[in-house]
């Protein structure tokens, strides 16, 4: 079973997407190396950690924090049991005290009877892609401004 584990260590430590896994106290149980990556957070700063305990802090687009029970994404799938079908942008904070915008989708993990056990959650810093949008965005105001100037009456 352990070189299965590592097994499983080493698939999730070669994604690009960070994974962290967390029990139904939602203490962090695994950090994948991606997730060191993105948010400079070492395993040995999380793991036996809980979540909420200052360490993503997830916030949305209005600023409104996320972690506790009623709007954190991860919860939310270890109560209803279902899956993140659609993925959810966050703001996560990152170990220097910058905020990234992350997608983030989370599953519930059941044992084998069933029974939910715990939750993983996988996010990617989507930082890019949201300057790419604004800079597209920019462009193209420019470039209608240009080719409809304004009239005057």
């Amino acid at each position: 079973m352990n070189e299965l584990l590592l097994s499983f260590e080493r698939i999730l430590g070669s994604l690009s997407d960070g994974v962290y896994v967390c029990d139904t106290e939602r203490r962090i149980s695994y950090w994948s190396a991606s997730a060191e990556r993105i948010t400079g957070w070492k395993p040995e700063d999380v793991v036996g950690r809980k979540c909420l305990e200052d360490v993503l802090c997830h916030i949305d687009k209005d600023g409104r924090r996320l972690c506790g029970e009623e709007h954190c994404p991860l919860h939310r799938s270890m109560i209803t049991g279902s899956i993140t079908h659609v993925p959810v942008i966050v703001f996560a904070q990152a170990k220097d005290g910058r905020r990234i915008p992350m997608q983030v989708t989370t599953a519930p993990i059941l044992d084998s009877s069933g029974t939910i056990v715990g939750g993983v959650e996988t996010f990617r810093d989507v930082s890019p892609m949201l300057i790419d949008l604004q800079r597209h965005k920019k462009s193209s105001s420019t470039s209608w401004g240009s080719r409809h100037p304004a009239t005057t009456g």
